[in-house]
């Protein structure tokens, strides 16, 4: 299976720095976190599985979305919207609802985040982009993954479809018996479309053939070259739905300039040092 990183090498760069890091764990929430790592138990369970017709990509950004969708996995047999959730405990997932087991009085109640939702928008996102630019897809699937063994969920007809940690080989041979509807060649138009890490063409068509982590060309830049179309209003407005929820707080404000400020003031007085040292 080959496997692409999305994250522009800007957004690499600066999670790199400890201030970013905490900036960014304040923005999408400590749960968020921990659900992107989550996603290294489904890489390694899906790579033991699949081969290189398959390709995963990781860390999507698609236009006017500040939220990153975390896994794509494209292949012959369709596109799946993967979503790894590092939750844990006893879960109901009804429809569209999702509710976890009070084990106190034994009785479900809806929770928030509610993965079943924000699995399907970025689902519905997704198919919107890429049918707007001509590519209508007749297998696409979101699918929610559970990689962590303390997690068990009952389940009534959800509308996405749900994988626990003891399921994921069995996902992942499923769609090798699957029917091919998709050629590489569609595929790797649509992995071009969805990469917003750009190289040049030639090191990207040529990395497609030979390794495993490659990257495309954004050519949405490009001088002469036609600005694709927006994603339809309806899938736009409901995905800034949820981008909005995970604006900054007051406090977690306060806490950013508070951070600022003292890297200012670490920064300044390692500078007097070094100029009193000299």
């Amino acid at each position: 299976m080959k496997i692409v990183d999305c994250a522009p090498r800007t957004d690499k760069v600066k999670s790199s720095s400890p201030l970013s890091s905490v900036v960014e764990r304040l923005r999408l929430g400590e749960e968020w976190q921990k659900d992107m790592q989550a996603q290294e138990g489904v890489l390694l369970a899906l790579g033991q599985v699949l081969d290189n017709q398959y390709t995963l990509l990781r860390n999507v950004k698609l236009e006017g979305l500040d939220v990153p969708i975390p896994m794509i996995l494209l292949g012959p047999t369709g596109i799946r919207v993967l979503y790894p959730s590092a939750t844990r405990g006893v879960f109901r997932a009804k429809s569209e609802v999702w509710e976890k087991l009070d084990e106190r009085v034994q009785i479900y109640r809806p929770v928030k985040p509610n993965p079943i939702a924000r699995v399907a928008l970025m689902a519905k996102a997704v198919n919107a982009f890429l049918a707007a630019r001509g590519h209508a897809l007749p297998q696409f699937e979101p699918v929610l993954i559970f990689p962590n063994p303390g997690t068990h969920v009952e389940q009534i007809r959800p509308v996405v479809r749900i994988v626990l940690v003891d399921a994921m080989e069995r996902f992942a041979n499923s769609l090798l018996q699957g029917r091919s509807v998709l050629d590489q060649e569609e595929i790797q138009e649509i992995i071009a479309l969805l990469n917003t890490s750009p190289e040049s063409p030639v090191a990207a068509e040529e990395q497609l053939r030979q390794a495993d982590a490659f990257s495309f060309v954004d050519e949405r830049g490009s001088p002469g070259s036609k600005q694709p179309p927006v994603i339809v209003e309806v899938t736009d407005k409901q995905m800034r739905k949820l981008s909005s929820k995970l604006p900054f707080s007051t406090r977690q404000l306060a806490i950013i300039i508070g951070l600022i400020v003292v890297n200012l003031l670490i920064l300044i007085a390692i500078a007097v040092f070094v100029l009193a040292n000299l």
